[in-house]
């Protein structure tokens, strides 16, 4: 659990997943981070381990969206470091690091398909459309949306479509999987409602 403010709480669970065969590991390390007078994080400290799946909770205003940017390269910390896979990137911008962030609120083209939502950065990435097919196959799979790959943007449910959100940032590879995505309350329409 984190030092400090005692403000920001995390909650592991175990998440094993039989297509997870890359090791990431993040570390957060005596992270501190202010704005002006005001403190958001105060000596933060922690560790994921590979397969695991990390909620920070906490009351509006204590500091988890200020973490997450931290821990994907969007803001920079006071002091402290963050670790990918053993090595310090505190100081690397968002874009040479092994993550994703998928906002509250991710958009997604309005003019294409699911299918081509999610394989759309594999397109940009020159991919070869077999393993593009194959990659947003696999991600429809996994976000539960198979039989919706040629169905507009429009025409989805809000919980979909933050599984296509989440889709595409999952399907993205930088020569390997990402070491972990970011999710702010992006799970937040995905669950079912009971009535």
């Amino acid at each position: 659990a984190p030092r400090g403010s005692g403000v920001l709480g995390v909650c592991v669970e175990s998440f094993r997943r039989e297509d997870c065969t890359v090791t990431a590991a993040v570390e957060i390390v005596d992270v501190s981070k202010s704005f002006g007078d005001v403190a958001a994080l105060e000596q933060i400290n922690l560790h994921a381990r590979d397969n695991e799946f990390v909620s920070l909770l906490g009351a509006s205003g204590c500091g988890k969206s200020t973490l997450l940017r931290i821990a994907a390269g969007f803001e920079h910390p006071s002091c402290g470091q963050v670790f990918i896979h053993g090595e310090d990137v505190t100081s690397l911008p968002p874009h040479p690091r092994p993550t994703n962030l998928v906002f509250q609120r991710g958009a997604l083209f309005p003019h294409m398909n699911v299918f081509d939502n999610i394989g759309y950065s594999l397109k940009l990435r020159g991919w070869p459309k077999p393993r593009i097919t194959e990659r947003v196959t696999e991600m429809l799979t996994l976000a539960r949306l198979e039989g919706l790959g040629q169905r507009n943007a429009a025409e989805l449910s809000g919980g979909q479509m933050q599984r296509v959100v989440l889709a595409r940032a999952l399907a993205a590879e930088r020569n390997r999987r990402p070491a972990f995505t970011v999710c702010a309350r992006v799970v937040a329409g995905t669950q079912s409602r009971r009535t």
